[in-house]
């Protein structure tokens, strides 16, 4: 019988009793709550938006826009090409066509409540805060899909930020409008 050298070993045949068995535990507490490992990315992408948004110092607006902003230059990074082409792949992809109107979903349920704080209304009698919360998820898709129509070739941190202040004005129209 020869030796094996520790690359001849196949990891399956290295036992770790107590990490496999912390892994599980683990995994089966993870999806006790995540049906899949996509489900739990969507709600971490919702609890950065919901702790970002509770220490705010400024509208909600205000604070969406400057979060559009940041966002999509994270997204962007230094390949914006790259983050293109992975964003339509996503974006087209079935299995996540859910979990992105999942996400969505419940940033307009947190736009919402917020800008109802910001206007002292009741979410769920005026409906005001939920046309703003959609207005403002509407001009983010509509930022998302000139981007695609320009394969590319469009600056979606200018263009977010632009329709995030085409709905902050035509919020300050009706405002203006239902005061007089």
């Amino acid at each position: 019988m020869t030796k094996k050298t520790v690359s001849e070993v196949k990891p399956e045949q290295h036992e770790y009793p107590l990490r496999n068995k912390r892994r599980e535990e683990t995994r089966a507490a993870l999806y006790a709550h995540f049906s899949n490992k996509y489900e739990l990315g969507s709600e971490a992408t919702v609890d950065s938006l919901r702790s970002a948004i509770a220490t705010r110092e400024t509208d909600t607006i205000t604070f969406w826009r400057a979060w559009v902003e940041q966002e999509t230059q994270d997204m962007l990074g230094e390949d914006t090409v790259l983050s293109f082409k992975r964003l339509i792949e996503i974006r087209s992809e079935p299995r996540f066509a859910t979990l992105l109107q999942s996400i969505a979903h419940k940033y307009i349920e947190i736009l919402t409540r917020n800008i109802a704080t910001d206007f002292s209304l009741d979410p769920n009698v005026d409906l005001f805060p939920t046309l703003v919360a959609h207005m403002l998820w509407g001009a983010n898709e509509h930022n998302i899909l000139a981007w695609q129509e320009a394969d590319g070739n469009y600056d979606p941190v200018a263009g977010g930020v632009s329709a995030v202040d085409e709905v902050a004005n035509i919020v300050n129209l009706v405002r203006t409008a239902s005061k007089g």
